[in-house]
């Protein structure tokens, strides 16, 4: 088992709800109230320039944003999805970002109680370092075949092994992809990418969801032969 070190991390999570909202003319001022309501003891919600509206002439178009302390980091209310954006995360980000979200996610059935849940999608990007002495090719190496490297021995190119493994829920309600590859961000370490799709009911809560999401990234993470480590 090769242990590996987050370094970075990109967190998208993205709930799809129905009915999808069709009528936005109040829906901006609402998605404010909640984001004030559910985030004001967490992180400063005042500066209006925080706070974005995108129309248009389909319901495609419309959304409603809040970019967190005007960073990067967002969350953002389209016709049938509430999403979430946290790039270029450190290791000790992740219990505040878990916590705007859970805080986010509760409050938003609270205000918008005509819509309720049914598909969340969860993605994340980490460039982690490996540990214990081991290096890229020490851990890549086995993904190589002498297949690929006969072909790449005389050109002016090389190969660069990498992984990739999914798994589907036996009852079909989730799927899950992992990938693994040489980071280019970090040196001595590896790139994952972890993406899960799942259907989720109104009784599901965001705990529920993190289990979930747990359990399974443990079970790729195991087929791949990695284990994290934070310390």
């Amino acid at each position: 088992m090769f242990k590996i070190r987050p370094s970075r991390i990109t967190l998208d999570v993205s709930i799809k709800f129905e009915p999808t909202i069709f009528d936005w003319q109040n829906v901006p001022g609402k998605y404010f109230e909640l984001i004030q309501s559910a985030l004001t003891s967490i992180v400063t919600t005042d500066s209006l320039h925080d706070f974005m509206i995108q129309s248009g002439n389909t319901v495609g178009d419309f959304e409603a944003k809040f970019n967190i302390y005007g960073g990067p980091s967002s969350i953002t209310l389209s016709a049938d999805n509430l999403s979430f954006n946290f790039p270029n995360l450190i290791p000790s980000d992740n219990q505040l970002v878990l916590q705007i979200i859970k805080e986010v996610h509760t409050s938003f059935y609270e205000k918008f109680n005509e819509q309720s849940h049914s598909l969340v999608r969860i993605g994340i990007y980490v460039h982690a370092e490996l540990v214990d002495g081991n290096s890229q090719d020490d851990y890549l190496s086995r993904y190589s075949t002498p297949y690929a490297d006969s072909v790449a021995k005389d050109s002016n190119w090389e190969i660069q092994p990498s992984g990739r493994i999914s798994i589907v829920g036996k009852d079909r309600n989730w799927r899950a992809t992992c990938m693994v590859e040489n980071s280019d961000l970090v040196g001595n370490a590896l790139f994952l990418q972890f993406d899960l799709t799942q259907e989720i009911s109104q009784k599901h809560t965001f705990e529920n969801i993190l289990d979930s999401y747990r359990r399974i990234s443990y079970t790729c993470m195991s087929f791949l032969d990695l284990q994290q480590v934070n310390e």
